[in-house]
């Protein structure tokens, strides 16, 4: 029998790594509870989270250990390449993107050194103090954060409903799955 377990953190990576189930509370009043990917993914939260933590967990399918040392990962919007991690074809796996590491482009990029070109569409623009802004992006049935400036919706004209390209660096992914 399995037991559940209250876990308490400040430390959003951590708790990426660990939980399954959060609960994010200040001031003594629950924010939001439910499945981790969907509390992390929640760009409402993303100031509460803080802006350099916010990210998103998603999950993707391991389908080759690539002979150039890369792992290739498949997921609803196409395939991500992370640095070789220990893990066996067909296994899912939980990844943790970090909204600040994820670009938008409005056509699919070409000759560019970024590996992991994923479709994805605009959920939702969330503006935050300053002026910085946070995507809710949808990957499938799965949500997917960036963090940009309001500079750059303006001048990409982004809006809900637009698709979109997230453009993510392997070596931005490189701290590997946290497991299935």
């Amino acid at each position: 029998m399995r037991l559940p377990i209250l876990y308490v953190s400040h430390a959003l990576p951590e708790v990426a790594r660990l939980a399954n189930s959060i609960v994010v509370i200040e001031a003594g009043r629950v924010l939001r509870s439910g499945p981790a990917a969907d509390v992390m993914a929640d760009p409402n939260l993303s100031a509460i989270l803080g802006l350099r933590d916010a990210g998103s967990l998603i999950t993707a399918r391991l389908v080759a250990q690539e002979a150039d040392g890369l792992t290739r990962l498949e997921t609803p919007g196409g395939a991500l390449f992370l640095p070789q991690f220990a893990a066996s074809v067909g296994e899912v796996v939980r990844l943790r993107i970090p909204a600040q590491d994820v670009m938008i482009a409005r056509n699919r990029p070409e000759a560019i050194s970024a590996l992991n070109i994923l479709a994805v569409t605009i959920d939702s623009v969330t503006l935050t103090a300053g002026s910085g802004a946070v995507l809710s992006l949808r990957l499938g049935e799965e949500k997917l954060l960036a963090r940009l400036t309001q500079r750059s919706v303006q001048a990409l004209q982004l809006r809900p409903g637009l698709e979109v390209f997230a453009v993510l660096k392997s070596v931005a992914l490189a701290q590997g799955p946290f497991g299935a």
